[in-house]
């Protein structure tokens, strides 16, 4: 019976991670088109690990703008601190993660 119950867990483990991995890749899709809307860009060249320095239209007044639909999209305040970090998608999950808003 316990080979059957683990046998069952791990298919459920498999399902979830499964359903989180799928949901999460869709966040992290609607990340990357709401920062490419905002800069103006084609969604495709914003890439996981996408810093402001590759992205020419990601000046300083895309930046505000970045942290005004990232703060109405995602219902959240920014600190000082981290409107200055949010210069790459990684930064921007972290912070997304600081404000338990999973992407």
């Amino acid at each position: 019976m316990n080979s059957v119950n683990s046998k069952h867990d791990s298919n459920y483990d498999s399902i979830l991670s499964s359903g989180l991995e799928s949901s999460r890749e869709s966040s992290r899709d609607e990340l990357a088109s709401l920062i490419a809307s905002v800069l103006d860009v084609e969604a495709s060249r914003i890439q996981p690990a996408t810093v402001r320095s590759e992205i020419d239209e990601w000046d300083s007044l895309a930046q505000l703008g970045l942290v005004a639909a990232l703060e109405e999209t995602y219902n959240f305040t920014m600190t000082s601190a981290q409107m200055k970090q949010c210069d790459s998608v990684p930064e921007i999950v972290l912070i997304l993660a600081a404000h338990q808003i999973l992407v």
